[in-house]
This record gives structure tokens, C-alpha cells and sequence, in this order.
């Protein structure tokens, strides 16, 4: 057999065992089977478990939990009486894998809606190279603000497959704890515009605000910003939003709505507004989903410039040809 026939036979054996795994178990999935009740299989929709069957049945992962810990105690014992197999020792570090994997399961529960709505239970080569990437880097040893995001991921990509970017989880495991740091004072201080952190802010301005991280670490805001920039996660651009319904904006005292109009346009149309500031490169602004911001001084401050923008473009189109207005309301 040549080289060529050889190559081509172990290409068809691959595509034909990929074609057999494509209802593989998740890890989630195949952990709950190995170790979990037996009643967890009625919940099975090829292969595959959702969390949202998880909700309200914090026992299962309880007693899953258990099982794991009770096999990882069986095989270290044989390992520490010389006795075990020598594969024990990968067992072993393939139980606390799936520890780890577990717990930030269970670290998402809590997150999930209580909404059923629907979603496709098809699996796609893609959501099953997410599942793959997912498993790996939240199977790592990960520090406490790592594994938050990477539950808060699973959650997203749980109710819509896609939400969370390949990119955006190779960027969570990758991500150094300083620029972690950095990136929640930039969403602390952004005013959210229906839900993209902005800072309106030039770099003078935001060097006035330093904000208390943790017991041992200040991030002054404009130093903040000029790291993330070094590594690619924001980025000073025009964003454009849609105002043709009331914008959300979300800021430190809480929420308001503006509703902008422009005179002579038909309810029909659609309309916008373009601000200039500091906002997150497409895979950053997964992340920042997946950050429970908790608003500061700042954000006020960039609502208070949209605000000085929308008055002087309400002056200026008096002598054009459309007039615009706006106004921020409660509630819509």
C-alpha cells in the first residue's frame, strides 16, 4: 500500500469516527453519568444534559460530588500503599479534573433564569468544539474570579449556543489578574448604553479617579484604560446605537431610558446617535458580559457628557434640516 492510499485510509477513519461522536457526551453530561444518580438519564436529549435540568436538583451535584470524592480517597489510598495501578496516578488527576469541572457547574446554577424557554438541543460541530475548549480551560486550576466568568459562560452558551466567542474564552483562561483587575474598573466606570460599558472621558479627565480594588491594589481610571488598550480589549472608537426605541442607560445612582427624536422622520424610521469614547473590542465585550459590574462615580460622569453631546446637536440642528430632541425617562 503507498503512502498516498495509507493517508487517505486514515483520513476516512477519522471523518467516520468524527461523524460517531457528534452526539458525544459534555462534560457535564459524562460526569453526571459516571457518577451521578441514575435518574439523570431521563434528561439526556442525545447525549447531552442542559443545565437548566440541573436547576432546583443542587442534591444531584451534591451526591455527585460524594461519589467523586469517595473514588479520588479509594485510589490515593492504593497509591500510598505502593499497590495501585500505574495508571492510578492519571485516575487521580483526571478525578480532580473533573472536580474542578464540577464546581464550576455548580458555581453557575444560581446564575440560570427561570424562564424554559426553548432552545436548540441539535448539536452543531461548533457548539461541540465550544463544549470542547469549555471543558478544558474550566477543568485547570483557576483562581476564584476566573471560574466566575467561565460559570457565567456555560450559563450563556446553555440558553444560546454562540454568545460567547471562542476568543473570548481563550481570553478568560489567558487573561493575567491585573488586566482582570483593569478591566473591572473600566466596566465599574463605564455608563452602560444598552449594555456596551462606554467611557465618555478623555485621558485627563479620567486620571482625577482612582478607585479602591481590593485591600492592597488602586487603579487609577486612565492607567486602567491605557493597559487594556496595550492588550487589545478596549479600543477609543465612535460607537453608534440605535435609538429608534428608548436606549437603556445603565450608570452609578441606577437606570434611565432616553428616547431621542428627530422632527420631519417618520415613526417608522430608524434613528441613531454616535459617541466617542472608550468602549470593548468585539471578544472583550463577551467578557464584560459575563462581569456584574458594580458602578461607581465615574459612570455618572460619562452619562452627564452623552448628555452635554445630545443638548449641543439639539442646538446645532435648528439651522439644518432636521431638529432632534431627546429626554430621559424612568421607565417605558
Amino acid at each position: 500500500m503507498d503512502m498516498t492510499t495509507i493517508v487517505s485510509s486514515a483520513g476516512q477513519a477519522v471523518s467516520a469516527l468524527d461523524g460517531a461522536l457528534e452526539d458525544k457526551p459534555t462534560g457535564l453530561s459524562r460526569l453526571l453519568l459516571a457518577y451521578g444518580p441514575p435518574s439523570l438519564r431521563q434528561f439526556l436529549t442525545k447525549g447531552r444534559l442542559r443545565l437548566i435540568h440541573l436547576r432546583h436538583r443542587e442534591a444531584v451535584l451534591e451526591e455527585t460530588f460524594k461519589v467523586l470524592i469517595e473514588e479520588h480517597r479509594r485510589i490515593s489510598i492504593n497509591v500510598e500503599n505502593g499497590g495501585a495501578d500505574p495508571l492510578d496516578r492519571v485516575r487521580l488527576g483526571q478525578l480532580e479534573k473533573d472536580y474542578r469541572l464540577l464546581s464550576t457547574f455548580k458555581l453557575a446554577l444560581p446564575n440560570l433564569p427561570e424562564s424554559e424557554e426553548s432552545v436548540e438541543t441539535v448539536p452543531s460541530e461548533s457548539d461541540a468544539l465550544w463544549w470542547d475548549m469549555f471543558e478544558d480551560l474550566a477543568s485547570r486550576r483557576n483562581e476564584v474570579w476566573r471560574r466566575e466568568l467561565f460559570a457565567r459562560s456555560v450559563v450563556l452558551n446553555d440558553g444560546s449556543p454562540g454568545e460567547i466567542g471562542f476568543k473570548a474564552l481563550w481570553e478568560i483562561a489567558m487573561m493575567e489578574a491585573d488586566d482582570f483587575s483593569a478591566l473591572s474598573v473600566f466596566c465599574d466606570s463605564s455608563l452602560y448604553i444598552d449594555g456596551k460599558p462606554v467611557i465618555l472621558m478623555e485621558v485627563d479627565e479620567q486620571y482625577r479617579y482612582e478607585l479602591d480594588l481590593d485591600d492592597f491594589y488602586k487603579g487609577n481610571l486612565a492607567l486602567c484604560v491605557s493597559r487594556l488598550i496595550d492588550k487589545n480589549l478596549i479600543q477609543k472608537v465612535a460607537t453608534q446605537f440605535m435609538t429608534t426605541e428608548p436606549v437603556e442607560l445603565k450608570y452609578q445612582s441606577g437606570k434611565t431610558y432616553l428616547v431621542h427624536r428627530i422632527e420631519g422622520v417618520g415613526p417608522d424610521a430608524e434613528t441613531a446617535v454616535r459617541v466617542d469614547g472608550y468602549a470593548p473590542t468585539d471578544h472583550c465585550l463577551d467578557i464584560c458580559k459575563l462581569y456584574e459590574a458594580k458602578l461607581n462615580i465615574a459612570s455618572v460622569r460619562s452619562l452627564e457628557l452623552l448628555q452635554a453631546q445630545l443638548e449641543d446637536e439639539s442646538i446645532q440642528s435648528v439651522e439644518g434640516s432636521h431638529k432632534s430632541s431627546f429626554e430621559f425617562v424612568s421607565q417605558i
